[in-house]
């Protein structure tokens, strides 16, 4: 059906309901965007919430966390009110989404973060969750802040608790995110067991597998396992094609092609994700993007490359400019990388009150030197 008119309530409704369904893009956001405004102009409220579900639906999956935290107020407000409150169940819903993103932009201060996550677990206290999915978002939480040792406490009181709610996410996805706690404090072996499941493909969902290959990938290089590594990258590019932002899964790829000097397929990664990663204000998005190029290219230049050649359609003026038409000095490209990284690194230890991350790109990189070294 042609989407351009949707000249009726009925035709935004028949759009919704494509929408529920329908892949994630770009396309699907902005038709969702367009509902939305279709919605306001009938002054169809319920038109709108729904609208509104999926165009934070689409945003979720294509990394635009930004969209979902600034439309998300709109919902509490609509759903307080008696006459929307059947669909709060949809709202807290959102709210995991919400915030498990916040912590990503440096913008959103500690004491704002914390007083989401306040509000966050009374809403989900009132509504009779249990303190299980509210300790399982803590320690995603903390994990993401840098408190490394509140975050395995909070996921060791989640594996602890048997109870269940509507509000739990999937099957698949509990083992998923839950593991990136375990990634982070390096306790490798851990995170393979929790995400094994799934590896073995007896848990699968929308997000699951493709989210989870890039973790073992990564736990798989830190720990030596370099076949494994390599099986698990190419389940990733088996899953993903990367024209849409996938920042962190494409970040463990181009570390594992730089570990193995497979310059060709780190370049065509980073003409896809790039501008992406360009465009967005996430700092939490793109540190590890940034680092991983980095590193490819401190690899490229020690294998003797002065240029690389990029087809890049991204606006020159807050990147590198080519030497010749689309040929990149690597001394620039890493610098420009480089310290990329280390700028959005800072943004969010400084909002931390840590250097959790920079501690963590020291070790990154004395791994990797050490690597090529031994080679």
């Amino acid at each position: 059906m042609n989407w351009q008119k949707l000249q009726n309530e009925e035709e935004v409704e028949l759009a919704l309901d494509y929408l529920e369904d329908a892949k994630d893009s770009f396309e699907n956001r902005d038709l969702a965007f367009k509902c939305i405004q279709k919605a306001k102009t009938f002054k169809n409220i319920d038109l709108e919430f729904d609208a509104r579900m999926r165009y934070i639906r689409q945003s979720v999956f294509l990394n635009q966390d930004q969209e979902v935290i600034a439309m998300f107020p709109w919902f509490l407000n609509k759903c307080d009110s008696k006459d929307n409150y059947y669909k709060y169940l949809q709202v807290l819903w959102t709210f995991k989404w919400v915030i498990n993103a916040v912590t990503d932009f440096p913008a959103i201060s500690l004491s704002k973060i914390e007083g989401l996550r306040e509000e966050f677990e009374r809403r989900f206290q009132e509504y009779g969750t249990g303190d299980r999915v509210i300790n399982y978002f803590k320690a995603q939480q903390e994990s993401q802040l840098g408190n490394i040792e509140k975050s395995l406490e909070l996921a060791d009181k989640y594996f602890s608790d048997t109870r269940t709610c509507e509000l739990d996410d999937c099957a698949a996805c509990q083992p998923n995110n839950i593991s990136r706690v375990f990634l982070v404090a390096e306790q490798y072996d851990r995170m393979m067991d929790c995400i094994q499941p799934i590896l073995n493909g007896k848990l699968t969902c929308h997000v699951v597998p493709h989210t989870t290959f890039p973790k073992a990938a990564y736990a798989s290089m830190r720990t030596g396992a370099w076949e494994k590594a390599a099986h698990y990258v190419q389940s990733t590019y088996d899953h993903l094609d990367f024209l849409t932002p996938d920042g962190y899964e494409a970040s463990v790829l181009l570390l594992y092609h730089a570990c193995k000097q497979e310059f060709l397929k780190g370049r065509n990664l980073i003409q896809k994700q790039l501008a992406f990663a360009l465009k967005t204000s996430a700092s939490g998005e793109v540190y590890d993007f940034y680092l991983s190029c980095a590193l490819l290219m401190q690899a490229y230049l020690a294998s003797g490359e002065e240029t690389m050649a990029l087809d890049l359609t991204i606006n020159k003026d807050y990147f590198v400019l080519p030497v010749e038409g689309n040929k990149y000095e690597v001394l620039a490209l890493h610098k420009w990388f480089e310290t990329a990284a280390y700028k959005h690194a800072t943004l969010l230890d400084t909002r931390n009150g840590n250097t959790f991350l920079m501690d963590y790109f020291k070790k990154t990189e004395k791994w990797f030197d050490e690597l090529n070294l031994e080679e």
